[in-house]
């Protein structure tokens, strides 16, 4: 099995992308924000947040990784390759590369202007342009904490998605052709 995993900062489009791939070519997505949200909820946290300051960033990390390597272990074998969506922690990186081989596995870094990303956390929350800077700021401080400089440092691939969705696809999915990750004209 094969992993791309996205990163990048909150707001780029991770999850947009993962969406648009995983229809344009049936794969698997892997999403760390759900893994996380139902691994803070099995621990009597109603959010990530009161989580990690109950318990701490590490216990977060350490329990979402686990999430994430025993989701990987169900895929069935007919699944070739799968998208991880959201990581920014070295550690999972190392345990999915432990688990499917570290030639197996992808960096993709998604990234967007400030602005757009902004907005795009505002849109989600439902809130102002200007909480929306704040959250997505505090997101980035977390993801920054956990180690993303890290993984942006060992990227394959960075994509800029300014708001141009198929542009951004067709670019990961040229990417994915040329890593021979996918036929040279899947999605077509």
């Amino acid at each position: 099995m094969k992993l791309v995993l996205l990163a990048g900062p909150s707001g780029s489009g991770k999850s947009t992308i993962a969406d648009s791939v995983a229809a344009r070519l049936n794969v698997v997505v892997l999403r760390e924000r759900a893994l996380a949200h139902n691994a803070a909820v099995e621990r009597g946290h109603a959010r990530v947040r009161s989580w990690i300051a109950a318990e701490g960033i590490r216990s977060m990390l350490s329990a979402t990784a686990d999430a994430t390597v025993a989701s990987l272990a169900q895929m069935g074998p007919s699944e070739e390759w799968a998208v991880c969506d959201g990581v920014y922690d070295p550690i999972l990186v190392a345990r999915l590369r432990g688990a499917v081989g570290p030639e197996n596995v992808l960096i993709v870094i998604v990234d967007a202007p400030q602005d757009v990303c902004a907005k795009r956390v505002a849109h989600r929350l439902g809130a102002s342009l200007t909480e929306g800077r704040a959250e997505a700021a505090f997101l980035n401080s977390f993801k920054l904490a956990a180690g993303l400089g890290e993984i942006l440092a060992s990227a394959d691939c960075c994509l800029t998605n300014d708001g141009a969705l198929e542009t951004a696809v067709d670019a990961l999915v040229s990417f994915l052709s040329t890593a021979g990750i996918v036929a040279s004209d899947a999605g077509h």
